[in-house]
Formats: structure tokens, C-alpha cells, sequence
């Protein structure tokens, strides 16, 4: 615990305290099974029925059938942003495509997490440069190198996290992280798609296909 003055500007929002005795979370032996996974899906009538029988006060699911959809909104909202340099230099900051690089194993994402292959990793190193980039834009190339189309219509269904406004950001992130626990075990697998709620048109239409009040 820390003296709340030692920090200026900032406030103690938490404190914590040690004791013996407690009971483990269930949950808790998920954590190191949990991954987000950029590649095809297996799919099959398991991981449907798994996600047919799945129930959470802040979740939504849409079946399989709606993967057409989901694809092109994800598609679209993900080209919207990618075509802005400011988020360009972001992703450039976060991907790790080397590992050589030292923050390789420390941050980020990486090739290896992503699937690439040695070669479309060393495309990616260079088509993603601004620049290059700008030109793939012009050419019609760009859109086609950040489409997730192939992946997303291979899911079994979607899982849309809808928390109560009302809940402070903490608050919003512990549950969706206990969402995700969850379904690591139920034996499924998760991939965020952060470009539906960033892109403002793109988030309406989901929340209107998914029922959310």
C-alpha cells in the first residue's frame, strides 16, 4: 500500500491485503490456456454447441450464420481505421515481426502470434512501412492485406461483450476478462475484433444486429 501523497496528482483506487486461507478462483487455471487466435478456425458442432449453450449477463452471441456480415463489418470498419496514419503508426509500434528485435518476447504482437510464415513475415515488415504502404492504397492492395475475411467466416459464431454503461473501466475490463476466461473453458476460442467498436458506424450496426438495449 502507498501513501497516497508520495504520488501528486494521482489517487489510491485499490488496496490490497494478504492473509492465508482463501479458495482458489476456477477460473484461474484458464489464464495461461487463454490466447487470441488470428488464424482459420476449426470450427465444427462442438465448439457450435458450446457456444449454443453459453450465457453471460454481459454478452450477446450471434450464430454462424452471421458470419457474412460480421466479416464485412469487420472488414470495412478495420479499412476505415487502417487508412488513417495515426493508427498506421500505432500498429507499426505494437507488431513485433522480427525476432530479433529485443521487445520480440517483451510486448506487443507478434509474427508468431499473428501465423505468419517466414515469408509473409518479411512482406509484412515491408508493406506495412508508410510509405509502401500509401502506395498499396493508391493500387487497391492495402485493403486486401488487412482483410481478417477468411478467418472471420470460418467461426463458429460471435460473442458480443456488452457491459452496462455504468461501469468504470476497470470494472468493464475485469469482466471481459472473465468473459474470455470463460470461454477458454468452455474449449473455445477467441478472436478480438477491436475495429467494430472503434469504428463509431460500424459499433451501431453491431449493437442493432446483436439485440443490445
Amino acid at each position: 500500500r502507498a501513501d497516497a501523497g508520495a504520488f501528486p496528482g494521482h489517487e489510491v483506487v485499490a488496496t490490497v491485503r494478504l492473509a492465508m486461507g482463501g479458495i482458489p478462483d476456477p477460473l484461474a487455471a484458464y489464464a495461461r490456456a487463454r490466447r487470441s487466435w488470428r488464424g482459420v478456425f476449426r470450427g465444427g458442432s462442438a465448439a457450435v454447441k458450446a457456444l449454443g449453450t453459453f450465457r453471460d449477463d454481459d454478452a450477446f452471441a450471434l450464430p454462424a450464420s452471421a458470419a457474412g456480415e460480421v466479416a464485412r463489418w469487420n472488414d470495412e470498419a478495420t479499412w476505415e481505421l487502417a487508412r488513417r496514419a495515426g493508427y498506421q503508426a500505432e500498429r507499426l509500434a505494437w507488431l513485433r515481426l522480427d525476432d530479433s528485435d529485443p521487445r520480440y518476447r517483451r510486448d506487443g504482437v507478434t509474427a508468431e502470434t499473428l501465423l505468419l510464415s517466414p515469408m509473409q513475415r518479411r512482406i509484412a515488415r515491408v508493406a506495412l512501412q508508410p510509405p509502401v504502404f500509401r502506395v498499396l492504397q493508391a493500387t487497391g492492395l492495402a485493403r486486401s492485406l488487412v482483410s481478417e475475411a477468411a478467418a472471420t467466416q470460418s467461426a463458429a459464431g460471435f460473442v458480443c461483450f456488452a457491459p452496462e454503461r455504468a461501469l468504470d473501466d476497470y470494472a468493464a475490463g475485469r469482466r471481459f476478462y472473465r468473459l474470455w476466461l470463460r470461454t477458454t473453458a468452455a474449449g473455445l476460442a477467441l478472436a478480438p475484433m477491436p475495429p467494430l467498436t472503434e469504428h463509431e458506424a460500424t459499433h451501431r450496426v453491431v449493437a442493432e444486429r446483436a439485440g443490445v438495449p
